[in-house]
């Protein structure tokens, strides 16, 4: 797949460009009608590329009324159907925030519209834990192996969301966006925490080694 990748950013003059996002999309194939799985299949590989936008410095969020379902295999599954979380993602447009924070349905903290989220206590960093109704994100795995490099204290379990609302330093994860600061959270100032930067620099580095 590596060299289909490089190609296809060849091709549209993305190569050299300081941003660019590739997206790779496996189904199942053709089939009949319903959606029962066919006994065999013949998946087809769809990959394309964007030029990258520069991520904002940071940005708002707002706890979504949106719940991930605990009980659902395709949770924890990077798959097409988005519809939850495009309603959550307007659901915080329209509260004039940028991203949406989801719950799931027990009441745990889960994730983002679009990514794992992160918080600080103190010099600790926490996040939910992946047994749960949550994307295992790559940048989320590589995010707290960096962690634990620079001799951060981590956490990951099942968090109740009143922790992440006194947080002292909110960020999201993505392969597009990397570390990104949550500076207001349902309407409180989240002030920047001085190992979201350290964390951030580390991770930058990963990505751009050789």
């Amino acid at each position: 797949m590596k060299p289909a990748c490089t190609a296809l950013l060849a091709a549209n003059a993305l190569d050299t460009a300081p941003r660019a996002s590739l997206r790779v999309t496996l189904t199942r194939g053709p089939g009949p009608r319903g959606i029962a799985v066919p006994p065999e299949v013949s998946p087809t590989l769809l990959i394309t590329s964007a030029p990258g936008a520069e991520p904002p410095d940071s940005v708002r969020a707002v706890i979504s009324t949106i719940r991930r379902n605990t009980s659902s295999p395709a949770a924890q599954l990077k798959a097409l159907p988005y519809l939850d979380n495009v309603f959550a993602k307007e659901e915080a447009k329209l509260a004039g925030a940028d991203e949406a924070i989801l719950l799931d349905t027990q009441g745990h903290l889960a994730c983002a519209s679009v990514g794992n989220v992160f918080f600080w206590e103190g010099k600790k960093l926490v996040t939910p834990a992946t047994d749960g109704p949550i994307l295992p994100g790559i940048t989320r795995a590589s995010v707290l192996a960096l962690a634990r490099k620079l001799d951060i204290e981590t956490e990951e379990g099942l968090i109740a969301p009143d922790r992440l609302l006194k947080a002292e330093g909110i960020f999201l994860t993505n392969s597009l966006t990397g570390l990104l600061p949550v500076k207001k959270m349902d309407g409180r100032e989240i002030p920047a925490h001085p190992e979201t930067q350290r964390l951030s620099d580390a991770y930058e580095a990963f990505i751009r080694r050789p």
